[in-house]
């Protein structure tokens, strides 16, 4: 439980940041543990998840499983475009032959239909399917990626997203990235010995000697200069396999990079949990 502690302590930060309360943070738990135990369920029995069997395994009522079946199906529909999706749109404008020009520049795109020319719309509907194409425009036009101009003609502006700061879609980032990076541990540490299934590969590296504020900065430049080129040479790489290397039902791996601070050591932390336990008694 100390170790579960630990993992929700800094999301705990975050929520309060949004000033989410204890109860918006349990609703966010039970829609967690739903959604994991279909999936255990589809998995385990092969059969349709029904809310009872997904009530059993989670330790839930019949009735807070439909009232968080309803939650989530109402969360689905509001949903905004995510960064994934705005992503591949850009990368679509830029790379599909049916929306660049000659040597991969850009074309200017009429948002709707324009007898068979290609259009924003049908960029959105190719790269992000089932997304409302003015929410994409107003995403993209918010992160500074696209221009209207006069004719209702869009213009791209920037070849990648990132989302402007305290944007939604920055903290549905951060529920991405955290979920893929514990996705590693968790493969990792419940592969039994001499499983067949695959670990996650996991590199760590860190200074073994404290750095100042401008060595600390100098560092981070360094690792965002060198991995920048290397994701995108691995990018690179994915387009140049073969087709024999795609599946339509296969898997999206991936690689991240990031920058950290190691947190104080352990004594100072414990010492820090024993104070904590002294003022609550």
């Amino acid at each position: 439980m100390s170790a579960l502690s630990e993992l929700l302590q800094p999301l705990i930060a975050v929520s309060a940041r949004y000033e989410l309360t204890a109860s918006d943070l349990h609703q966010a738990l039970d829609q967690a543990l739903v959604t994991f135990y279909v999936d255990e369920v589809l998995r385990r029995e092969e059969r349709s998840p029904t809310a009872d069997r997904v009530a059993m395994y989670a330790g839930m009522s019949v009735a807070e499983i439909y009232k968080t079946y309803e939650e989530l199906a109402r969360l689905s529909a509001a949903s905004e475009p995510t960064v994934q999706e705005l992503a591949a749109v850009l990368h679509g404008w830029h790379s599909d032959s049916r929306f660049s020009g000659m040597y991969g520049v850009t074309r200017d795109l009429q948002y709707s239909k324009n007898g068979d020319e290609p259009t924003f719309e049908s960029l959105v509907e190719e790269f992000a399917p089932c997304r409302d194409v003015e929410a994409v425009l107003s995403s993209l036009e918010e992160g500074g990626c696209v221009k209207q101009l006069p004719g209702n003609v869009i213009r791209v502006r920037k070849r990648s997203y990132t989302p402007p700061l305290g944007a939604k879609s920055r903290l549905q980032r951060m529920g991405k990235v955290c979920k893929t990076f514990n996705e590693v541990f968790r493969r990792n540490l419940l592969r039994a010995d001499g499983a067949i299934d695959r670990g996650l590969l996991e590199l760590v590296m860190t200074s073994d000697r404290k750095l100042s504020r401008e060595g600390a900065e100098r560092f981070s430049h360094e690792v965002s200069h060198r991995f920048t080129t290397t994701l995108s040479e691995l990018d690179s790489f994915i387009s140049s396999l073969d087709d024999k290397c795609f599946a339509e039902n296969g898997i999206a791996p991936g690689v991240g990079v990031y920058f950290f601070e190691d947190s104080e050591d352990e004594g100072v932390l414990t010492q820090r949990r024993l104070d904590v336990r002294k003022v609550v008694q």
